[in-house]
């Protein structure tokens, strides 16, 4: 009986801390593992990487320095040239420039007969003009004479009827005769009030037709002073055509003084070829571009930055690399181009060559000393900035880690590492990294323990 109960306490023993294993394998499986890092004291070490092509670090154009044909090409893209090194033969068209010359000639006869024709018909301009005001418009006389010529009739029939008047009293003249007298001188002062009003209006219309003539006079002048102003303007035309004929002129006596029979096109600086634009046989205009050089042997390499880049500066060393060449360089200079920063550096080593394209490292420390966690260490909510700690309580397996959250200040960073200014201390095992999510308060597995006195 005892040894019954002793097989059966023995197995009920195994099978509770086979429970006791398997919780406890449970509860700590869903345990976040995390790791964790302590404050450091140390430099933040900015780096950056760009790329750049090598270029002529100052490039000068080719031009041409008169009208004419390539007659030869003196040099091909990738020479080296010395100042007034002869670039390309140019041959010139001397019967061109004669056939132009003559065609400026002929050009300032017809200038200037036309300007003669301008002249005659300014001067029949004004001539018109002073005919139109020098017109006079008298007022006519109408029917005055015959107005006078009844009015004396009357005046006599008066002076007829009168006497009549006498001879009818003294019984000479018959009151028939007096009457008819009378009646006639009625007729007279009728057809004198007809003619005075035939007159008054035959004066009006004649008013009229004298305002109506003014105002078509003036109109004429008018017109005519238009013609006049149009023709001087004409002129003052035909004089600009005469000079840049003369101008035109003395270009190709210039010309034909300067080029001879043939000119070159030089270089003004030493330099490489880098473009030509120019055949044998390719006819070319003064000034005209014809190629580009790079002066001397100063080479230019250019990157860009993001704007936020606070750290480079002009006199910094750098870093250029490709699969043939690693050199330390100086930034030369720094501008700001559509929004990025734009850094300049002039190599200088021969094998360097242009078109070579070059990885550009930056890298600095800071001059100061900080309070260091890594990047990775730092989290971010809607109150701000904050670090998880590791602390250690009593759980219900015994004690355990868990982490605490812990609102920090921060300062500037680089690749690995953030600058704490305030919050987490300095032997705080502040977590880095975790295999699963967790919050505040969470119990987590510490990873690397050892590394930790953990409070």
């Amino acid at each position: 009986m005892r040894k019954k109960a002793a097989s059966i306490g023995a197995v009920m023993a195994a099978a509770l801390l086979v429970l006791i294993f398997l919780s406890r394998t449970i509860y700590t499986y869903n345990i976040p593992i995390v790791t964790a890092a302590n404050a450091t004291i140390g430099k933040l070490r900015k780096t950056e990487t760009a790329k750049g092509v090598v270029e002529w670090s100052e490039i000068n154009t080719l031009y041409a320095p008169i009208d004419g044909k390539v007659s030869e090409v003196l040099v091909k893209e990738g020479d080296t040239i010395t100042a007034g090194q002869e670039i390309a033969l140019l041959v010139f068209d001397e019967a061109a420039i004669r056939e132009q010359m003559a065609q400026l000639d002929t050009d300032r006869i017809r200038i200037d007969m036309s300007i003669e024709a301008i002249y005659t018909k300014i001067a029949r301009t004004g001539q018109s003009i002073t005919g139109w005001e020098q017109e006079h418009y008298g007022e006519e006389s109408v029917s005055e004479r015959d107005m006078q010529t009844i009015a004396d009739k009357i005046t006599a029939k008066q002076t007829d009827i009168a006497e009549k008047e006498v001879l009818y009293a003294g019984g000479t003249l018959t009151k028939r005769e007096l009457d008819t007298a009378k009646d006639d001188l009625d007729a007279l002062q009728k057809e004198l009030l007809e003619a005075q009003a035939a007159y008054a209006d035959n004066k009006e219309k004649v008013a009229e037709g004298l305002e109506k003539k003014e105002k078509d006079r003036a109109s004429q002048i008018e017109n005519l002073q238009y013609e006049l102003t149009a023709y001087e303007q004409e002129l003052r035309g035909k004089s600009l055509d005469i000079a840049e004929n003369a101008a035109k002129k003395a270009k190709l006596e210039a010309q034909l003084t300067a080029f001879d029979a043939s000119r070159y096109i030089y270089a003004d600086m030493d330099g490489t070829i880098i473009t030509l634009d120019i055949q044998k046989g390719k006819t070319v205009g003064e000034d005209q571009a014809v190629g580009t050089y790079g002066v001397g042997g100063a080479l230019l390499l250019e990157c860009e930055l993001g704007i936020e880049n606070n750290f480079v500066a002009v006199g910094d060393t750098c870093t250029i690399s490709n699969a043939n060449h690693t050199y330390q360089v100086t930034v030369d200079k720094l501008s700001v181009k559509d929004g990025k920063k734009q850094v300049t550096i002039h190599p200088t080593a021969e094998s360097i060559q242009v078109g070579e394209t070059f990885e550009i490292s930056f890298r600095k420390d800071s001059a100061s000393s900080y309070t260091l966690v890594p990047n990775a260490a730092v989290n971010k909510d809607g109150d701000g900035y904050f670090v998880y700690v590791v602390q250690t309580r009593t759980g219900i397996l015994g004690d355990e880690y868990y982490v605490q959250k812990q609102p920090v200040q921060i300062g500037d960073s680089d690749s690995t590492n953030t600058v704490l200014t305030r919050g987490a201390g300095f032997f705080d095992p502040i977590v880095t990294l975790s295999d699963k999510p967790f919050g505040d308060n969470a119990t987590v597995i510490l990873k690397n323990e050892g590394d930790f006195i953990v409070q």
